[in-house]
């Protein structure tokens, strides 16, 4: 997907494990597909779309 964890996300930040750091970050990550992928699908299923139209 081209994402790139940023260098600051891997210090721990003080009051955190870093079992618990790495579990907070994957799951921000996890989180962040479903909306990404939404919005590919509804930008495919636009261009499908104007594409029927047009012919």
């Amino acid at each position: 997907m081209g994402f790139e964890i940023p260098d600051a996300w891997r210090e721990v930040p003080a009051g955190w494990t870093e079992a618990a750091w790495r579990r907070n970050l994957y799951t921000a990550i996890g989180n962040g597909v479903p909306p990404f992928m939404s919005r590919a699908f509804g930008e495919a299923a636009a261009t499908a779309h104007a594409q029927r139209k047009a012919a």
